[in-house]
């Protein structure tokens, strides 16, 4: 996928990642179910989507059980 807000969360979590991380995150990566993101880091990433969009995310819906999976696509899809 070529969309830079896509390639933007990637990078975010990628560089999140560390040693003994995801071995390749892409932009249909579950970050949840992978293990690519925790809670702690599922917050400070919609942080950074709202950032990204001027406005709050209301953190229930992203969490919702219809949000899932969470890759960076479907966040760029649903909330930018």
């Amino acid at each position: 996928m070529s969309d830079a807000r896509v390639q933007r969360l990637i990078d975010w979590v990628a560089a999140r990642q560390g040693e003994g991380g995801v071995a390749e995150i892409d932009a249909d990566t579950d970050l949840l179910a992978s293990g690519a993101v925790d809670s702690l880091g599922l917050v400070s990433l919609f942080f950074l989507v709202e950032t990204m969009r001027g406005e709050p995310v209301d953190m229930a819906q992203a969490t919702a059980a219809e949000a899932a999976p969470l890759t960076p696509a479907r966040i760029v899809a649903r909330w930018l």
